[in-house]
């Protein structure tokens, strides 16, 4: 009898370790929903469509090929990495979009009436930046 309530302690504990372990962490801090790796080009493209936004057109862009963090809540995604550059990123948008409006200290955005979707980006010392809004109803 011993024994038995011994292992199902032992379980318990196991179970409770493995739950309590820390949520991952976006690169410039606060606590991240997921983290994939892989064609980033793909994931905004199907990111951008799950959160009611549309691209312009068919278009062959350069693939991304990274590691990213992401935090998803009822207003849309933000999204980090350190290996996807600045760079990349925008000439993704560039080529899916078109020329996007520019803000000071480097903060570059897709209005909603272009992407159906607000795309916000900048560079951040921890990498790229990038928070996808969706659609309000008042946008």
């Amino acid at each position: 009898m011993a024994t038995k309530g011994l292992s199902t302690y032992a379980v318990a504990l196991a179970l409770f370790v493995v739950g309590c372990q820390p949520a991952p962490k976006l690169p410039g801090g606060g606590r991240a929903t997921g983290q994939s790796t892989g064609d980033f080009s793909t994931f905004l493209t199907n990111t951008v469509y799950s959160l009611g936004g549309h691209i312009n057109g068919e278009h062959q862009c350069k693939q991304i090929v990274g590691t990213w963090w992401y935090f998803t809540d009822q207003y849309g995604m933000l999204i980090e990495s350190r290996d996807v550059s600045y760079e990349d990123f925008d000439s993704i948008v560039k080529c899916l979009y078109g020329e996007p409006s520019k803000f000071p200290k480097g903060q570059r955005a897709i209005p909603a009436r272009t992407a159906g979707v607000v795309i916000w980006y900048d560079t951040q010392p921890y990498g790229l930046r990038i928070c996808i809004n969706k659609r309000l109803p008042f946008q």
